[in-house]
This record gives structure tokens, C-alpha cells and sequence, in this order.
């Protein structure tokens, strides 16, 4: 009598589509249009894309030394301190207009748009966010 442990082949399966979702996720972070960036809610930065570099003049390996209130401008950074905060708690914060500064100091605005990622506990963790120079 042969036995065929069905539970692992779906279970290899579902990894194998779970990997492949999140590669094409990868490529889609990677080539977009936007700046897209993770932090988590101390500031650190954890992902830094293409874009990200062309508009704030950052690489990825020196973005991600890097505190993200780097790139907002003193004025801001209070408020910016307020989103974060609100979005610890798991409120979202909705799409808006910020000022931000580029590596060589040149200020411009963005289009800012958050998501709250959450980790294995359904807890935040993780601020993803996207951004779209205005000028």
C-alpha cells in the first residue's frame, strides 16, 4: 500500500505561489513610478525603490541608514511625528500633500499616500509609503 502525503504537496504548493506573488510584488515596488519606501515606526528606513533614489538623490544602501525624518523639513516633522503615532495605533491616515528635502537640500512636495503592514499578529509594524513629486 503506497500512501501520498497530500497535505505537504499543497502545502509546498501554496509556498511556491506565495513566493511567486511576492517576487512579482517585489518587481512592482522595484519599477514603479512612484517613491516607495518602509519604515517602521521608529523612523528607520527598511525599503527604499528606484524612484525613491531619482527624487531624493539617496541610494538604497544610504537610505537605509538613514532616520526618514531626514527627509522632512523641520517645519514638518511634528506632524509627521503625529501621523506615525496615529498610525501605530492602527488608524489610517488619509492621502495628502507634504513638503519633503532632497539629498543636495532642494525642498519640493509630495503627493503622500500611507499603508499600515502588519506583521504575524495582525499588530502594526511597518509604514509603507508612496509618494509622487508635485513639481
Amino acid at each position: 500500500m503506497t500512501f501520498i502525503d497530500i497535505d505537504s504537496s499543497k502545502q509546498a504548493e501554496r509556498l511556491r505561489e506565495s513566493l511567486q506573488q511576492e517576487r512579482r510584488l517585489d518587481a512592482v515596488v522595484r519599477d514603479s513610478n512612484d517613491a516607495v519606501m518602509l519604515q517602521d515606526f521608529a523612523g528607520r528606513i527598511l525599503a527604499w525603490n528606484r524612484r525613491a533614489h531619482e527624487m531624493y538623490g539617496y541610494s538604497e544602501d544610504e537610505a537605509l541608514k538613514l532616520n526618514g525624518s531626514v527627509l522632512i523639513p523641520e517645519a514638518g516633522r511634528e506632524a509627521a511625528r503625529k501621523l506615525i503615532e496615529r498610525m501605530q495605533c492602527g488608524k489610517n491616515v488619509p492621502p495628502c500633500e507634504a513638503r519633503r528635502i532632497a539629498q543636495d537640500g532642494r525642498e519640493f512636495k509630495v503627493w503622500m499616500l500611507t499603508s499600515i503592514l502588519l506583521d504575524e499578529s495582525a499588530k502594526p509594524s511597518t509604514i509603507a509609503i508612496t509618494e509622487r513629486a508635485m513639481e
